[in-house]
């Protein structure tokens, strides 16, 4: 699609007056009224996703930074308002370890720097100076994005509040994320991982088994008990996840709020049966055995000696995760099911997941791609 090709975003429709020109215009139905708005100036252009984020901001041309409702708080009790209120932009309340993760970085990073100043005067500027800081704490590219994702949501919390006109945070230009480097494993590398578990012992087997077959998360295997697995039928039940905060582990509804149970048939289930072994008591966490769930990064540190000991590098637990999604793609199973399966809210993030395969590489090198003759 061109730049300058109008496109539907929110309620109205958004275009570049020029292609590559930085200025967009934006243009809505407003109680019957028919409403125009510029973003972005030859000097000051803006990208598409600026633009965007201007218009949920709602920043006119010329912005005033705060309201009147500003008064005299300071960025840091925005901070504060926010956290405390600990919810999505959709409604939806914060996990406990999401809100403990946001609380922690924002004590550390967040606070220190940009808490003083006072929200009526802080710019982008302000932003892109704590980003080059935190550049040379010596802080990743990855990091310093999370970071940039907590002040625009804390900043677009006070737009909400009417204590600012538009958010700083849609000129503030931060390091983009980058694609994590770890690899999905191979078939033969899943095998000699497996083979890997089962001489650690652990119950490394049992978890590394469940989530080659089901694509669940470590948080979703280290709450499964013996009540949710049912052999004879070949279903497991992933209806809630195991969770850490401040060393205490407790029991959550799963990342999505949604249950999902998983069928497996075949070969798969021979072997999940030969790894799980006897069944234990109903209420018996399945890892470990016990009446309580383990802490989910104890199975992420057991996998490191794993995947030592099956000289396979690059690779985290997560990435049986990768693996099911991506062998289930590369047999035809249609996106919407992957999704349902491995709990995801929407199909898009297989654009995320599913990565190439040894078989597409193949196939892909046996196109002939010159003319004859």
């Amino acid at each position: 699609m061109s730049t300058s090709t109008k496109a539907t975003y929110g309620t109205g429709s958004l275009s570049e007056t020029a292609p590559g020109s930085g200025v967009w215009r934006y243009r809505w139905h407003e109680n019957g009224r028919r409403m125009r708005a510029t973003f972005g100036t030859k000097a000051a252009p803006l990208t598409r996703k600026q633009a965007e984020r201007a218009i949920r901001n709602r920043e006119p041309v010329a912005p005033a930074p705060a309201t009147a409702a500003s008064g005299g708080r300071t960025f840091g009790h925005v901070l504060t308002e926010w956290l405390d209120y600990g919810m999505s932009t959709r409604g939806k309340e914060w996990a406990p370890q999401t809100k403990h993760t946001n609380s922690g970085m924002a004590k550390v990073r967040i606070r220190p720097v940009l808490g003083p100043i006072h929200l009526a005067n802080l710019t982008a500027a302000d932003l892109e100076n704590a980003y080059t800081a935190w550049k040379r704490d010596g802080l990743s590219d990855n990091s310093i994005h999370r970071l940039a994702a907590l002040i625009s949501s804390a900043l677009s919390f006070a737009v909400r509040r009417d204590y600012l006109d538009y958010s700083p945070a849609v000129k503030a230009v931060a390091p983009a994320a980058t694609k994590s480097t770890k690899k999905i494993p191979t078939a033969e590398e899943v095998k000699r991982l497996l083979d890997a578990a089962e001489q650690f012992g652990k119950d490394m087997h049992k978890a590394s088994t469940i989530a080659v077959v089901t694509g669940a998360r470590a948080g979703e295997i280290c709450a499964l008990r013996w009540c949710d697995i049912d052999l004879k039928r070949g279903t497991i039940l992933i209806d809630k996840t195991a969770t850490e905060v401040d060393g205490k582990v407790s029991i959550k509804p799963t990342k999505t709020g949604n249950e999902r149970i998983v069928r497996v048939e075949g070969k798969d289930l021979d072997q999940l049966k030969l790894a799980l072994g006897k069944s234990g008591e109903p209420d018996i966490y399945v890892i470990d055995g016990g009446t309580d769930p383990i802490n989910p990064g104890i199975i992420s540190d057991r996998f490191v000696s794993v995947r030592g000991a099956a000289h396979v590098r690059n690779i985290g637990f997560h990435s049986f995760r990768k693996y099911c999604a991506t062998t289930l793609a590369a047999n035809g199973v249609p996106a919407k099911v992957i999704a349902e399966l491995l709990g995801w809210g929407s199909t898009r993030m297989l654009e995320v997941y599913v990565g190439p395969t040894q078989s597409g590489y193949d196939a892909a090198a046996a196109v002939e791609l010159l003319p004859a003759g």
